[in-house]
C-alpha cells in the first residue's frame, strides 16, 4: 500500500516494533515519496523495524532511539534524499540491503564505544 501526501511521523514512545502486513508492498511507508521527516518520541520503546519499511520513500533524515535492537532488510532501499542517519545504539543490529538503490553520500552520526580494555 502506499501512503500519500504524508511529510512527517511521529511514532509514540509506546510503540515497540513497526511491522509490515506482508513483504515489500505491505511495509508501512513503502513508496511514500512525501514523506521527509521520521521522529520518535522522547523515552521511545521501538525495538525492531520490519523489511522495507521505509522503500522509496523521500526521507531525508532520522534519529533512531536508543532502544532500537534491530533493523531488517532492505530499510532504506531506494531512498536517494537520505542525507543523514543517526544511530543512538552502537549495538545496533542492521539487516543486509539496507541502503541498496539509496544516497551513498550518507552521514553515519554513532555514540561513542566504551572500552572494555582497561
Amino acid at each position: 500500500h502506499e501512503a500519500r501526501n504524508i511529510k512527517v511521523v511521529n511514532i509514540p514512545a509506546s510503540v515497540t516494533f513497526i511491522d509490515a502486513d506482508g513483504e515489500k508492498n505491505g511495509a508501512p511507508f513503502c513508496n511514500t515519496k512525501s514523506l521527509i521527516t521520521v521522529t520518535f518520541a522522547k523515552n521511545s520503546q521501538l525495538s525492531r523495524i520490519c523489511a522495507y519499511a521505509f522503500v522509496g520513500s523521500g526521507i531525508q533524515e532520522i534519529q533512531f532511539p536508543s532502544s532500537l535492537e534491530y533493523v531488517n532488510q532492505n530499510l532504506f532501499r531506494n531512498c536517494t534524499s537520505l542525507k543523514n542517519i543517526d544511530i543512538q545504539n552502537p549495538n545496533t543490529t542492521f539487516g543486509y540491503g539496507i541502503f541498496y538503490e539509496s544516497n551513498f553520500k550518507i552521514k553515519f552520526s554513532l555514540p561513542p564505544i566504551k572500552s572494555t580494555n582497561p
